[in-house]
């Protein structure tokens, strides 16, 4: 775990120039807007994670919204059920669930892609 977050936060986010929290208030930024005046890429749907990252708040809107848009245009139905997933953990205990839910799926997508 902290092979990867010292990667991100020392090599990754320097080399964009953004902050993790520059990352969570172009996805809170976004998550404002109204649907149809939402640009690309998405970024909003990070919200759900960012808010439990940096403590700022209750990722179940956010989540639940990522998880009904990614259904409805049928983009991406594994997408959903992580979402659904992450408000689950959040509901069953809180931040310290969400993120043991969001460090589980960290470390198996890293290791999925053999980055270790």
């Amino acid at each position: 775990m902290e092979v990867v977050e010292r990667f991100v936060l020392d090599v990754g986010l320097p080399r964009v120039s953004w902050s993790a929290r520059d990352f969570a208030a172009a996805a809170e930024e976004q998550y404002a807007q109204p649907h149809q005046e939402r640009g690309r890429p998405l970024s909003n749907p990070q919200a759900a994670a960012w808010r439990v990252i940096l403590e700022t708040g209750s990722p179940v809107e956010p989540a639940l919204e990522a998880a009904a848009w990614f259904e409805d245009t049928s983009h991406a139905s594994d997408a959903a059920t992580w979402y659904r997933a992450l408000v689950q953990a959040w509901n069953s205990g809180g931040r310290a669930a969400a993120l043991a839910f969001l460090t589980t799926n960290r470390d198996d997508a890293v290791a999925a892609l053999k980055l270790r």
